[in-house]
């Protein structure tokens, strides 16, 4: 059975990125939001106390360890809007071919449309491009976007789009999902919904307990605005949360305690009719360094749009040491896939660590003008 929750923090969150904090020379850590597979560590990490199995010690049986995250996987996590109460959606992060023609001094797009780009079509020769074509990826094609000639000027001028980073809302996800670009007022700037909090602090000396002179560190911490949370989905683990009463679970750095509760499961549009086009929605982990696609997909790809990559990290809790670095598309990927391609459901299980909500994936469609 799949559950949802939501992740109310009570204070700030100490969300890392890979940055040390070094005393007296000008490093921080940064306010992120948190990895999946943090909050997966944290979900897991319920679970085992709700089964009692940090009852009369600290550590719990290795074998029941190995059982919750082995049954217990996640999605997520998403920010989401609380404003209407059980009727709430979660922002989705923007799509990478979602594009404006415009953007300000700060890279803010202005009050002008947003537009979608897709792959050109087969039959529109680009001088070039099938003599340089990557046999790894057969289909694949440039991104494109058409606009008919205005006052009967045939020339087709050239425009640089600008990539809009940030959220959607859910009325523009749908749209989105349907072949359309959302409306600029259905777009969120990254400030809309979080910020940094910024405290400058102190190293202590462990053995006289007061301040070391010169050993100022910087640390960013994660407040999300009121009324947004964080959207989790999880299966294997009905026994969660309470349906009653919230819980409480500790996510992140420090430890820092949060609010968990039950809600009503998303639902998710229904693929469209018409070629698939895949969005990440978290993270998607990848084989090769700077690699735009996950190999799963490379002879179905016939465009892509990735916004950049994050290096990933982590604990491995069996051999008690840390995880090899691997790297990840950010959210908001898209990859668009061929028409003739149906099994979308394999192509998601074959993307790498789903389990711990990396590669969570939503399906649209796309639609080109010239065809």
């Amino acid at each position: 059975m799949t559950i949802a929750i939501l992740i109310d923090p009570l204070d700030v969150l100490f969300c890392r990125d890979g940055r040390p904090i070094v005393a007296g020379e000008g490093a921080s850590a940064g306010a992120t939001l948190p990895w999946p597979q943090v909050v997966a560590g944290a979900v897991r990490t319920a679970v085992l106390k709700q089964r009692g199995a940090f009852q009369n010690k600290t550590t719990p049986d290795p074998s029941l360890v190995k059982k919750v995250v082995s049954e217990v996987s996640i999605r997520g996590p998403l920010l989401y809007d609380r404003k209407n109460g059980k009727n709430g959606r979660p922002f989705i992060p923007c799509p990478a071919d979602v594009v404006a023609a415009e953007k300000s001094k700060h890279g803010k797009a202005h009050s002008t449309k947003l537009i979608r780009l897709n792959p050109l079509p087969e039959n529109v020769e680009l001088p070039g491009w099938n003599e340089n074509k990557p046999s790894a990826t057969p289909l694949l094609r440039p991104l494109w976007h058409y606009e008919a000639p205005k006052n009967n000027d045939q020339i087709h001028r050239a425009r640089a789009w600008h990539t809009q980073m940030g959220w959607i809302t859910w009325d523009g996800f749908e749209s989105w999902v349907n072949g359309d670009a959302p409306n600029i007022s259905e777009h969120r700037q990254s400030d809309d919904l979080f910020f940094a909090e910024t405290r400058t602090q102190v190293s202590i000396d462990s053995e006289l307990g007061t301040a070391l002179e010169g050993k100022l560190f910087t640390t960013h911490y994660l407040r999300l605005k009121s009324s947004i949370a964080l959207y989790v989905e999880i299966d294997g683990a009905d026994d969660l949360v309470d349906i009653q009463r919230p819980s409480v679970l500790t996510l992140g750095g420090d430890r820092r305690l949060c609010q968990i509760e039950r809600t009503e499961l998303v639902r998710w549009p229904k693929r469209p009719s018409g070629p698939a086009v895949l969005l990440g929605l978290t993270p998607t982990i990848i084989k090769d360094i700077g690699a735009s696609y996950p190999s799963a997909l490379a002879k179905y790809l016939t465009g892509c749009a990735v916004s950049g990559h994050d290096a990933i990290s982590g604990w491995d809790l069996e051999r008690h040491c840390p995880k090899p670095t691997r790297y990840a598309c950010r959210a908001g990927a898209v990859w668009h896939l061929a028409s003739h391609i149906t099994e979308i459901p394999k192509l998601n299980r074959d993307l790498l660590d789903q389990d711990r909500g990396f590669g969570w994936l939503a399906v649209g469609t796309y639609r080109n003008p010239l065809l």
